[in-house]
């Protein structure tokens, strides 16, 4: 993987305090809900979400659909550009108005929207598990699993990410879906 690449994926998904899924590692690589949780599936998104689309795949874990992107406005991408630390990217992606949204999965909906909340998935989030699992399809099985039992996963974790980085298909994966968040 390139540095540029991480760079990005670090800018990404870095580590921070916020609501939203969060990274567990210092490459930037696994995101995480906190609390081992999920976002909560039977809310309503802002008084009721459009679902926008079926993201159902092999390995469980497909890309955004074409009619659920952008998540994030332009200015918000400006904003995050903008950024010097990791409270401001995230205060950029809290303010973003764009609505959140359904996406059918084969578990059943699940939000997405910019930042992310207690009812949605961050989309840079789940654009990064999509990537994670068309590039390492058992190692990410088996890391979503264990985390599904709210187990800590640290052995399956470092698999994953050293799959990842292993992969020449991986960063421009995450280089591409990353960029689908927000509008051409």
């Amino acid at each position: 993987m390139t540095r540029g690449v991480i760079g990005i994926l670090c800018f990404a998904v870095a580590a921070c305090s916020g609501p939203a899924p969060v990274a567990d590692d210092a490459g930037g690589i696994v995101v995480d809900i906190p609390d081992g949780g999920t976002p909560d599936t039977d809310a309503s998104i802002d008084g009721g979400a459009v679902t926008c689309g079926m993201s159902i795949s092999i390995n469980g874990w497909g890309q955004l659909p074409d009619p659920c992107l952008p998540r994030c406005s332009a200015a918000t991408r400006d904003a995050v550009a903008a950024c010097g630390d990791e409270s401001c990217r995230w205060a950029a992606w809290a303010a973003d108005e764009t609505p959140a949204v359904l996406v059918q999965t084969y578990a059943g909906p699940l939000g997405v929207s910019c930042a992310g909340d207690g009812t949605a998935y961050p989309c840079f989030a789940w654009q990064t598990y999509s990537c994670q699992a068309d590039t390492c399809p058992a190692e990410y099985e088996a890391w979503a699993n264990c985390r599904a039992e709210g187990s800590i996963c640290t052995e399956l974790e470092t698999a994953l990410t050293t799959c990842n980085q292993a992969s020449a298909e991986f960063a421009p994966c995450v280089t591409t879906r990353l960029a689908q968040c927000y509008p051409e």
